[in-house]
């Protein structure tokens, strides 16, 4: 067919593209996570770490009125994100309450655990270490055409909508 014979699209390839534009996607065409979703998720998971954190101090150093270390909580944070988004259901409980997950970009299956761990790592280093490139961290996934944050860079994942069971 010569170029000038090909037909316009269609409504329903017009449809597709728009969806797509407006809804990207990873690399096996599932949904990515919005930044609000994340953010909320983010959010949810401080304060369960935290809670955790006076949980633990309670126990471990005999009372929540004693000053943590920064590598208590580092430790607590390093252990609740990096095995839970490493493991196969890629989930913290802030990303289950919201429905997403951390995928390996390349391969769209679990992260694994030093991985998830360096993924945490790299967050906490840029918000707690450098306030400025921390926050810009967090904002980064809404002008990101894979809706990745520096940390999700640092390591190859993607946080995607998580397929919901029927």
């Amino acid at each position: 067919m010569a170029p000038d014979e090909i037909p316009p699209p269609g409504r329903e390839e017009w449809g597709a593209w728009a969806e797509s534009a407006l809804r990207p996607t990873d690399n096996f065409d599932r949904p990515l996570a919005s930044w609000g979703r994340r953010a909320l998720a983010i959010l949810i998971d401080a304060v369960v770490v935290a809670l955790a954190g006076v949980a633990l101090a309670a126990v471990v150093m005999g009372g929540v009125s004693r000053p943590r270390s920064g590598a208590f909580n580092m430790a607590i944070g390093l252990l609740y994100y990096g095995l839970l988004n490493g493991s196969s259901g890629g989930q913290t409980l802030g990303k289950m309450a919201l429905g997403i997950q951390v995928r390996d970009a390349r391969t769209g299956g679990p992260l694994g655990v030093a991985r998830g761990m360096v993924r945490y790592l790299v967050y906490a280093v840029l918000l707690l270490a450098c306030v400025l490139p921390g926050v810009a961290d967090v904002l980064w996934p809404l002008w990101d055409d894979h809706r990745q944050a520096w940390h999700d860079h640092a390591v190859g994942s993607v946080v995607i909508e998580a397929r919901r069971s029927s």
